[in-house]
């Protein structure tokens, strides 16, 4: 007898090549039907807006605003540029950093403009993959022949334990490469001295993060606080904005930036929990 699908017509059973043909149809535009887009929205962020001269020496935490169902949120670079994105928040963080997991969490792209992901989890909050495209962008705006940032373990699609980290559960921790001062690519983290770092670069990063108002943390080997502080420094960031930033000079319960064992090849970025997400905590 005839194969494929076949349309029950009252008693009748018959099988029709144009209906064959209509229902292969329809199963392949349902195969390829675009999926919701999880990235930030490219046309609208990632490109200076404005570049409005602003001196940048202290910021403030921006408004992340809500319209039309996205998300969006302009910052003013550490060029003196102003950018904007926008993204779609459907992920969840759950729990603490260190005992919490993640629910529908976005898969950063194995590579990007200015970055490139080395690690084998590359899970997160909508706003985690945002922001982490959005810094290694900005960076790139500076020196396009700059090497691409490594970007290594965020979490595990629904995050939970990762091996061997005590965090990277809920979508909000991520390892970051240091940007080295000879310019030549990585193809893993490297341990570096104040000499082989390029500070100016990596300080650019973190700055972009910061300006999100979204960074909780910064875990880098204090060998390496001297130099970014001085990179901090010479982007006009006062002594009292940066005793503020560092551990080490004054309270530093509320320090961004601080020293961790084990994070002289890279640095390790903890973003707060997304105001969306009732259950995440900071």
């Amino acid at each position: 007898g005839a194969r494929g699908p076949r349309l029950e017509t009252g008693r009748e059973s018959i099988a029709s090549p144009y209906w064959t043909s209509v229902l292969a149809l329809l199963v392949l535009s349902g195969c390829f039907a675009r999926q919701p887009d999880r990235r930030p929205w490219l046309q609208d962020a990632y490109g200076p807006t404005s570049s409005p001269g602003v001196d940048l020496p202290e910021f403030t935490r921006p408004t992340i605003e809500l319209s039309e169902g996205h998300h969006r949120l302009a910052i003013e670079g550490p060029d003196g540029k102003r950018y904007a994105v926008r993204w779609d928040s459907r992920s969840e963080s759950l729990g603490s950093a260190n005992t919490g997991s993640l629910e529908d969490g976005a898969p950063l792209p194995g590579k990007g403009v200015g970055f490139q992901h080395v690690g084998k989890s590359p899970y997160g909050t909508d706003e985690t993959i945002t922001f982490l495209q959005l810094a290694a962008y900005v960076v790139h705006q500076g020196d396009p022949e700059r090497p691409p940032v490594l970007i290594g373990d965020i979490s595990r699609e629904g995050g939970g334990h990762l091996s061997p980290h005590k965090s990277h559960r809920t979508g909000r921790d991520v390892d970051v490469g240091f940007y080295a001062a000879d310019g030549k690519p990585r193809r893993r983290f490297q341990a570096m001295n104040p000499r082989e770092l390029d500070a100016t670069a990596t300080w650019a990063f973190i700055e972009v993060l910061l300006r999100t108002g979204q960074l909780q943390y910064v875990f880098i080997d204090r060998r390496l606080h001297s130099p970014l502080w001085d990179a901090a420094e010479a982007r006009g960031f006062s002594e009292a904005s940066l005793q503020k930033l560092f551990e080490g000079h004054g309270d530093d319960r509320r320090s961004t930036i601080r020293h961790v064992p084990g994070h002289a090849d890279h640095l390790h970025v903890r973003f707060r929990c997304p105001d969306s997400d009732a259950n995440c905590t900071d």
